[in-house]
């Protein structure tokens, strides 16, 4: 894994965003890490309809 990527799983796990399984070797999204990733969206949603351009 290069680095940058394991600063960045870091934050996100310091967050609570992600957590590690460890039997699995994996990151998952947590339920938090869920909700935001969903208003993100929403937000960015919002912003273009609100901006006019539309796809």
């Amino acid at each position: 894994m290069k680095r940058y990527n394991i600063n960045h799983l870091r934050k996100l796990l310091r967050q609570s965003l992600v957590a590690l399984n460890k039997s699995e070797r994996r990151y998952t999204i947590t339920n938090l890490g869920k909700l935001v990733l969903s208003l993100a969206r929403q937000i960015e949603e919002r912003s273009i309809i609100e901006s006019g351009k539309m796809y």
